[in-house]
């Protein structure tokens, strides 16, 4: 379900046409990893992607605040002597969009929320009646700036990884509802790449296929039940994607199935790894929690190997 760049070579200055790429089978429109930082161009957006019934995801990022930043500021990064990127460059940004979308009437979505006071401002938003959905990561639930003391790139990620009391606060709207969705922001990349210095590393994680054990990490401690983790994972997704045939069980739906094994105890490692990437600080960790089974429109594409520790 490809979703479309919201500018034209996604330069952030004209905005694409969005009608024709929505009949083309576009769901959505979104610059990725790059964010609309002029806001006529994201207004427009707002609004033409309203008209056509549509919404858009923007990466929210001020980049005028601390350029060359490669993990949160604060305690951390001054301890490692690494540039820091501040919350505050996510909370602008989301504070504009959510503007912007009170000003249009669009439906603006939140990708990877960060930082407590991003959910601060979704929840006013919210009770507002602004359109507004947001989602969160695994990495971003589970863990928190502390893991880089080792330098290990593969926790370089873009939003960072903040600080524990982000983390809980993440925890705690996934608890109350105010967090739509869990998405992975899978970003593979060489070894090569990531096995350089921090500060010339990519940002990126895998993400895909460790959302289960992860996830199921917040049913085990109570956070949420496996009814919500479903709701999370796949009925709030088709439902904001506006897919009519997907997230759920039900007769006239595509038969798009994961089936979960909860219990299900292995090492992530390259028997099980199904990315040609290793850029996961889970690798050769034991994880609890798979998807055994994948079945793709009634047809079984996919099932775990035989190879469980």
């Amino acid at each position: 379900l490809p979703i479309g760049a919201i500018s034209q070579d996604c330069k952030g200055a004209k905005i694409v046409e969005m009608g024709d790429m929505l009949e083309a089978g576009c769901v959505a429109f979104s610059d990725d990893g790059l964010p609309v930082t002029d806001s006529s161009v994201m207004r427009q957006a707002l609004e033409y992607s309203a008209h056509f019934g549509s919404f858009v995801i923007n990466h929210s990022e001020d980049c005028s605040l601390c350029h060359g930043g490669v993990m949160n500021e604060g305690k951390v990064s001054a301890i490692l002597g690494l540039k820091g990127m501040a919350s505050e460059k996510e909370e602008i940004m989301i504070a504009r969009d959510l503007l912007l979308a009170k000003k249009t009437g669009g439906h603006i979505h939140i990708a990877h929320v960060s930082s407590a006071w991003s959910l601060k401002l979704i929840k006013q938003a919210k009770s507002e009646g602004i359109r507004v959905t947001c989602e969160a990561t695994p990495h971003h639930f589970t863990f928190d700036e502390r893991e880089l003391m080792g330098y290990d790139t593969n926790f370089k990620m873009s939003p960072p990884l903040r600080t524990q009391s982000d983390v809980q606060a993440i925890r705690e709207a996934l608890k109350s509802g105010l967090i739509d969705a869990i998405v992975t922001d899978h970003a593979p990349h060489n070894t090569d790449d990531k096995f350089v210095e921090f500060d010339h590393a990519p940002f990126g994680i895998l993400g895909l296929q460790t959302l289960v054990p992860l996830t199921l990490r917040l049913v085990n401690e109570g956070v949420i039940s496996l009814e919500d983790m479903v709701r999370l994972c796949s009925f709030n997704p088709a439902k904001i994607l506006n897919l009519k045939d997907k997230g759920e069980i039900k007769e006239g739906f595509l038969a798009d199935v994961a089936i979960i094994d909860p219990q299900i105890s292995y090492v992530y490692d390259e028997a099980l790894n199904k990315s040609k990437s290793r850029n996961s600080p889970l690798f050769g960790k034991q994880l609890t929690g798979a998807a055994v089974c994948t079945i793709k429109s009634g047809r079984v594409v996919y099932e775990f190997p035989n190879v469980v520790a």
